[in-house]
């Protein structure tokens, strides 16, 4: 990416550059979904979906459950586990 997009973390003076992206194929129980998403190397993490993606999929997270639950467009609303 040019110009790269600046990773701006929590801790004082925690930052990087994002330089790639990757274009991948999300499941989510069978909804599938194609997104273009920044590459960052993060210790123990997968993949993080940001705003955009939750935003998008009306994602409501209920902590007390441990679950997500999700309505894709034009798609029933389900919960993922």
């Amino acid at each position: 990416m040019n110009p790269p997009v600046i990773l701006q973390m929590t801790m004082k003076g925690s930052r990087g550059s994002l330089t790639h992206y990757v274009i991948v194929q999300l499941d989510w129980l069978g909804y599938l979904e194609e997104r273009t998403m920044l590459e960052a190397a993060l210790k123990d993490w997968d993949i993080i979906l940001g705003s955009p993606a939750l935003k998008d999929m009306k994602a409501v997270i209920n902590m007390s459950t441990m679950t997500v639950s999700i309505q894709p467009c034009e798609e029933a609303h389900f919960t993922l586990q």
